[in-house]
């Protein structure tokens, strides 16, 4: 009985080992290590700095992260053991911090200030000669300045976004953000009355400064449901008096442009007026051939023909600016605006088979068009504290823009009888206040 009894109880420690020593079935919570880094000359924080782990054992990259703008960082889920740092930046010699542990008992580990020193050269002159980037990559965005994206000047916002990495755009002008059409469009950091690609459009690329686009945005922009912002940042002149601008461009196939900017500004107001006028059309040709077998018998059907698809719109925007004084701000923002798609093809087609002797042929008509008008009016209030980065706002904006899609698809047989006809039309108008 004592011997049965001792087998049974050492199984059931061995069963209860094993079981412990399963993956999943016992583990310590990953642990993390934050720092700062800062140039050892100036005593500055040093921003965008390159943070690498590696483990001590076999020098095995772990993990990594870089620097904020206050040179801080953090590097989260790494389970317990040792390990060793390097941070590197360009202009600075590459620092390593060895003796890193992380133990079960104390998962959080603080390496503190790490001082990093810059890399000299002995030179008896240098000559530095640099560009800014047209895409300036920042922790949450990525800022494309317009005035760099020379072949997109005469275009709209579409043109400029059509180079922009996560960003795609279809043959149709329609914009994807991270492969899906689902993201909000910001002008001057305010939502727009229209659908992400028809805003977009309504932006002549000369009235713009930057784009911004946010592809990881907080709370503050109510980004649930979208796969981000798109940021458009407008012209806007800062000097006392007025000023103005006027571009023009014109191109073949029906292509021509125009936008104005009008700005007055003096210690207490900021007055701004703009105009825009686009309308770009772009020719096709359609030619195709099949042949199709089944049961012995040979289709051939031929295609020819030729499309028109374009857009023509334009609007009216204005904003007033008021100082109250040093601590308090109105704005005033209006844009009116109307626009038109079109889409129309006529193609012909010839259908033998081999059973017959005659062809059959008729003409594909498809006539497609999307219109409509908008407009909107928003204000805002701003107070700001003494405290530096402290601020209050209240904003009101009223937007309304409605749309007509027409569709007209018809079959006509050479002697020009009407063999078949779809017609469809559909109608909208939305309003909004917030």
């Amino acid at each position: 009985m004592v011997n049965r009894f001792l087998v049974s109880a050492l199984l059931i420690f061995g069963l209860a080992a094993t079981a412990m020593a399963q993956p999943g079935m016992y583990s310590h919570p990953g642990g993390s290590i934050t720092g700062s880094v800062y140039d050892s000359t100036a005593y500055e924080p040093v921003e965008y700095a390159n943070i690498v782990l590696f483990s001590s054992s076999d020098s095995g990259q772990v993990t990594g992260t870089i620097s904020d703008q206050n040179g801080g960082f953090t590097l989260e889920n790494i389970h317990p053991g040792r390990y060793f740092m390097e941070i590197r930046f360009m202009g600075y010699k590459t620092k390593t911090v060895q003796h890193i542990a992380i133990k079960p008992g104390t998962p959080e580990t603080d390496v503190g200030r790490i001082d990093l020193p810059r890399t000299t050269l002995n030179s008896e002159s240098v000559v530095v000669e640099g560009k800014k980037p047209a895409i300036e990559y920042k922790i949450d965005r990525k800022v494309v300045d317009v005035s760099q994206m020379q072949t997109a000047a005469s275009g709209n916002a579409i043109d400029i976004l059509e180079n922009v990495p996560s960003v795609s755009v279809d043959i149709e002008g329609n914009v994807s953000l991270r492969g899906s059409q689902s993201f909000t469009v910001l002008i001057d950091g305010r939502p727009t009355v229209l659908e992400g690609s028809d805003a977009l459009e309504q932006i002549p690329a000369s009235s713009i400064k930057d784009i911004e686009i946010i592809t990881n945005p907080s709370a503050k922009y109510d980004p649930d449901g979208t796969a981000g912002i798109i940021n458009v940042v407008l012209k806007k002149e800062k000097y006392a008096g007025s000023s103005g601008m006027v571009n023009l461009d014109a191109g073949v196939d029906n292509k021509y442009s125009g936008n104005g900017l009008y700005s007055y500004r003096n210690d207490k107001y900021t007055v701004t007026l703009g105009l825009d006028y686009g309308r770009r059309y772009y020719n096709g040709v359609e030619r195709e051939r099949n042949s199709t077998t089944y049961n012995n018998v040979t289709t051939n059907i031929q295609t020819s023909g030729s499309s028109v698809r374009g857009r023509d719109g334009g609007g009216a925007r204005g904003s007033i600016d008021y100082n109250i004084n040093k601590y308090n701000k109105l704005t005033l923002n209006t844009r009116y605006g109307s626009r038109l798609h079109e889409f129309n093809s006529d193609v012909s087609y010839t259908v033998l088979k081999s059973s017959q002797s005659d062809p059959n042929q008729y003409i594909n008509q498809s006539r497609r068009s999307r219109e409509g008008s908008f407009y909107a009016i928003d204000g805002s209030y701003l107070h700001q504290f003494n405290q530096q980065g402290h601020k209050l706002t209240a904003d009101l904006d009223y937007h309304m823009h409605d749309g007509v899609e027409k569709t007209l698809n018809s079959e006509i047989t050479p002697s020009g009888d009407i063999y078949s006809a779809q017609k469809a039309c559909k109608q909208a108008r939305i309003r909004n206040m917030n």
